[in-house]
């Protein structure tokens, strides 16, 4: 683990680009670097003391341990137990649109109802989401976000409009927690090997955003 946290070369915060991915000294693993409006970031983590200079590299203080991602976005929702619906979703989605999931050049952030979250809605628009292809695909596009969004770049009392694949999603932070257009966020920022999940507590259908 404190291999992770050792990235080859020299890297100061004003040369990072966002998304660019540095190689760690273990040989195995690389670290997603993040750029914010008003700060710098890697994987789920805020650079707090950024660019401190030695005469053998550079410091940046992090604001929280990171570990090395072991699952993709699928291993983890179905080594959680919770989530067989929206993995039955995901996977007919990719059926016709098999890059869906690519992450060749990029991360991704996934909002995840449970099982729990889709039997709350009413038998009709269940129905609707899991026979209407085009239906289904507008869903579940509207759980996913083409960039690595933790829930640290989100600061209270500010709201946020983010792009999902399909639509725009409002978000806010409130008591350390995030809530997604009605959505409250469960549990936040696990880290995959393609991107993050943040679970969710209902699904956030396109026509109610």
């Amino acid at each position: 683990m404190v291999m992770y946290h050792v990235a080859q070369g020299r890297h100061l915060t004003e040369r990072m680009t966002d998304g660019q991915k540095v190689p760690c000294v273990d040989g195995r693993n690389s670290l997603r670097l993040k750029l914010y409006r008003k700060g710098y970031g890697l994987e789920s983590a805020m650079i707090k003391g950024p660019s401190i200079e030695g005469h053998n590299g550079v410091v940046h203080v992090i604001d929280k341990v990171i570990r090395p991602p072991i699952n993709n976005i699928i291993e983890l929702l179905e080594k959680d137990g919770n989530f067989s619906i929206m993995l039955e979703a995901l996977q007919k989605v990719r059926k016709t649109e098999p890059q869906l999931l690519d992450t060749a050049h990029k991360s991704l952030t996934l909002f995840a109802p449970s099982d729990e979250a889709f039997r709350k809605l009413d038998k009709h628009t269940l129905q609707k989401i899991m026979t209407d292809t085009e239906y289904l695909s507008k869903v579940v596009k509207n759980h996913l976000v083409d960039t690595m969004i933790p829930s640290c770049a989100f600061k209270e009392k500010l709201h946020y409009s983010v792009k999902t694949k399909q639509n725009y999603l409002d978000i806010e932070k409130k008591h350390h927690r995030l809530q997604v257009e009605k959505a409250h966020v469960l549990k936040m920022d696990l880290v995959t090997r393609d991107g993050l999940i943040h679970y969710v507590d209902r699904v956030i259908l396109p026509e109610e955003n």
